[in-house]
């Protein structure tokens, strides 16, 4: 198991965070797992919003469900929170296994995991 999972697990929430008050949240609600017996790490933010659109959604997602690149991965750690807004999230959803993202009553709702 990686010691650090706590560590990457609060880069990744930061990015999240991060992108959503670029999108105009000021609220955010937030949380992080960890499934010692899944090796598991999941992060968690929802924060209340006017409705971004669904052109805005549908990038958020394509960004988050890009394809994990565990052989590169390290170079992305160093990258992630150094790079431009717009490309954050690309750098996130490379080291992550998948995401979900969804919007409900006035709710932007981000939810990604990774295997440790």
């Amino acid at each position: 198991m990686e010691d650090n999972h706590l560590e990457k697990s609060m880069r990744i929430l930061s990015d999240l965070v991060a992108h959503c008050h670029w999108l105009g949240a000021e609220e955010f609600q937030m949380y992080m797992t960890h499934d010692e017996e899944e090796n598991i790490s999941s992060v968690t933010v929802s924060c209340p919003m006017p409705h971004p659109g669904d052109e805005v959604l549908g990038e958020l997602r394509r960004k988050l469900q890009s394809h994990r690149q565990r052989e590169v991965e390290q170079n992305y750690w160093e990258l992630s929170g150094e790079s431009e807004m717009s490309g954050e999230l690309s750098l996130v959803g490379m080291m992550i296994d998948d995401a979900k993202v969804g919007y409900k009553e006035g709710v932007l709702y981000i939810h990604v995991w990774r295997k440790d």
